[in-house]
């Protein structure tokens, strides 16, 4: 699969499938020239993958771009000073495939990065200091083992260090071990860089699995969030400049860490998951010395494959957390009160929406995965990749992919909106990961078929 990059404002949530026409800015790596087609098929009516139109072109502007990456992306972002970031891992086994990209406001490529190691690695986190430096993190070979990986890229797109660590909980009888990072994220106002992930795995590829992939690593492992100050990334961290981390017990089966966010200086909210489904929510505070305390465990009521988490509210100040949990086909959101108590569920089914087409055949069936959830104060967006089914067909790769989001107010969680977009040329185009911009742009990850040639943008006009 290839990949793009797309950005758009999300209003308050609505029905209409046509404000999506209200994009704010998209971005896409392919190798011809394309364009966004934006679902235009009635509210209850069967879907028919026909009824998509092309945006207006007065709003889409094309701009070439890197063609040296082809890769699967894992993270999306609006910089401090309105950049948008990309990152990923590419394809192959046997050399770096971590990669990060930096456009500017108007989709312009600024610099690409990519690994140059001669070992297996792969990007899966990504944070942006106030400085406009990017912090990779993942997992890289070393000697056939995989450590911790961290790397930081200047905003003028040099490397500026790279780094593989090995984090030993007290517990530890492990010698060779793997360990992978997750997700990270920053609190700025602590002025640190806060990384989740496992360690004290046991070794083996088949043994672990990026979410998006559609499965969890095995448990065995043990579950961490570490931190590190600012002043320590001017060159490459060990962990004895780490400020604070912590093991989680592994007793219960989590597998990592997949999902954290930073509660601006007060602490982090974390997502273990259980393989296949499943999982808990846990909040840490930091105690007068600066390390973490962990204030509490909460299980999910949410039997489903969980995620991916995000606050509601300001960031500092929490009214809920909310996670998502991909179903296949279809997703829940499960919403977590400060206290990890549970106070709703709701599925979002895209047949709900847009019922499967019929043929001959009888009725066709919809595959839905739904990797990443984002907020920004109180609005809520899923993001998902679907593919329509012929009948009594179980797989999802039979099927070609569109891109769907899912937004609603967090306080009318039954008033959402659902909006499908694929590219032309047709191909496969499904939204991995996307988060919010500053000004309610939505920035997303999309997993294609195409490779890396062409950076494309469209911005809504105010």
């Amino acid at each position: 699969m290839g990949l793009a990059f797309c950005s758009r404002r999300v209003p308050s949530a609505s029905t209409e499938a046509l404000l999506l026409l209200q994009l704010g800015v998209i971005v896409a790596l392919a190798r011809a020239s394309p364009s966004v087609m934006l679902y235009t098929g009635k509210l209850g009516a069967a879907y028919n993958d026909s009824n998509y139109a092309q945006g207006n072109k007065s709003i889409y502007a094309l701009v070439e771009g890197n063609t040296s990456i082809r890769g699967h992306p894992s993270y999306s972002a609006q910089t401090p000073k309105g950049d948008l970031l990309l990152s990923g891992d590419s394809f192959g086994d046997g050399s770096g495939r971590g990669w990060a990209n930096v456009f500017d406001e108007n989709a312009m490529l600024k610099w690409a990065w990519h690994s140059q190691h001669t070992e297996f690695d792969a990007v899966l986190g990504a944070a942006v200091l106030p400085d406009e430096t990017v912090v990779l993190g993942g997992t890289r070979s070393i000697s056939g083992r995989w450590e911790l990986l961290l790397v930081a890229v200047e905003p003028n797109g040099n490397e500026k260090w790279a780094t593989t660590l090995t984090l030993k909980p007290p517990s530890s009888s492990c010698a060779d071990c793997w360990a992978v990072i997750y997700w990270m994220d920053v609190d700025p106002t602590k002025e640190l860089l806060i990384m989740g992930g496992v360690v004290d795995h046991q070794p083996g590829a088949g043994t672990f699995a990026w979410k998006s992939g559609g499965g969890q690593p095995d448990q065995g492992g043990v579950p961490f969030v570490a931190a590190v100050s600012f002043s320590k990334l001017g060159t490459a961290p060990t962990t004895a400049d780490f400020q604070t981390t912590h093991y989680f017990d592994k007793a219960p089966g989590y597998t990592t860490v997949v999902s954290l966010r930073a509660e601006r200086g007060k602490g982090v909210i974390a997502l273990l998951p259980l393989n296949p489904v499943g999982g808990s929510v846990a909040r840490l505070t930091y105690d007068h010395a600066g390390n973490f305390f962990e204030e509490w465990v909460k299980p999910l009521s949410v039997q489903n494959q969980v995620t991916d988490i995000s606050i509601v509210g300001d960031n500092s100040t929490a009214a809920a957390y909310v996670v998502s949990a991909t179903v296949n086909p279809g997703a829940k959101i499960e919403s977590v009160a400060p206290d990890g108590s549970s106070t709703w569920i709701r599925s979002y089914d895209i047949k709900a929406t847009y019922p499967p087409g019929r043929t001959p055949k009888g009725q066709q069936n919809w595959c839905q995965e739904c990797w990443s959830i984002a907020t920004l104060g109180e609005e809520v967006m899923l993001s998902c990749g679907v593919a329509e089914l012929d009948v009594g067909d179980t797989n999802c790769d039979d099927g070609l992919w569109r891109s769907l989001l899912v937004t609603f107010n967090y306080h009318h969680p039954g008033n959402a909106s659902f909006r499908l977009f694929h590219s032309k040329p047709d191909q496969n185009f499904a939204v991995e990961y996307a988060s919010f911009g500053a000004n309610g742009e939505a920035i997303c990850a999309i997993d294609a078929d195409s490779g890396g040639s062409i950076v494309r943008a469209f911005r809504i006009q105010e």
